[in-house]
């Protein structure tokens, strides 16, 4: 449609573009109540308990996690797998998890 076809038509004329546009706007405000109803269930959720039982488990899952990681540098090593500085650096990484473990077995 050309401008002048718009003029002649009036405020009234649809375009394909404004049939579009005007969908689009209404969509959005219709899915903004919902979009902003669930900014609100972003929030950190609370504490679900206070048991001791659970910083217990939580501990003890950061333990295994740490000795699963120890056992994954002494096969790499074992293997063969790491030479040179790759091997100096995983090392290091394998004690800073068994200082880590140990720091919290002092815990649990």
């Amino acid at each position: 449609m050309t401008s002048e076809e718009a003029s002649r038509n009036g405020p009234r004329s649809w375009t394909r573009r404004r049939v579009i546009a005007r969908g689009a706007a209404i969509t959005a405000a219709l899915a903004l109540p919902g979009m902003l109803g669930a900014c609100a269930s972003l929030r950190p959720a609370p504490p679900k308990s206070r048991d001791p039982g659970d910083d217990v488990a939580l501990l003890d899952n950061l333990i295994g996690l740490h000795d699963e990681a120890v056992a994954a540098y002494e096969f790499a090593r074992g293997g063969g797998a790491l030479a040179g500085a790759e091997l100096a650096q995983a090392n290091a990484f394998e004690e800073d998890h068994r200082k880590h473990a140990a720091a919290l077995r002092r815990f649990a």
